[in-house]
């Protein structure tokens, strides 16, 4: 297994110093989709753990037989349902 390389903020600092205007602009473009990217996979994880736990609440005292049990009953469910209205 191969470790990712370190980088040193300081080499990153010397190779923006000799980017040109216009890759410059590229940068400043990607460091605010990296920003953004960021900041919304941390709220969409976030919100997504917080809407379950009534959920995690719920069936901490299953066992994980009986939890695959109930969303293979669902899924069946489903499945049937979809036959009978001729979507599969």
């Amino acid at each position: 297994m191969s470790s990712a390389p370190t980088i040193q903020k300081e080499t990153i600092y010397q190779a923006i110093e000799s980017l040109s205007l216009e890759s410059l602009q590229d940068l400043a473009s990607f460091i605010a989709y990296l920003q953004y990217k960021e900041q919304h996979e941390t709220d969409w994880f976030l919100s997504l753990y917080q809407l379950f736990e009534p959920v995690r609440d719920a069936v901490s005292h299953m066992s994980d037989d009986e939890i695959d049990k109930i969303i293979g009953d669902a899924v069946s469910k489903v499945q049937s349902e979809r036959k009978t209205q001729g979507r599969v």
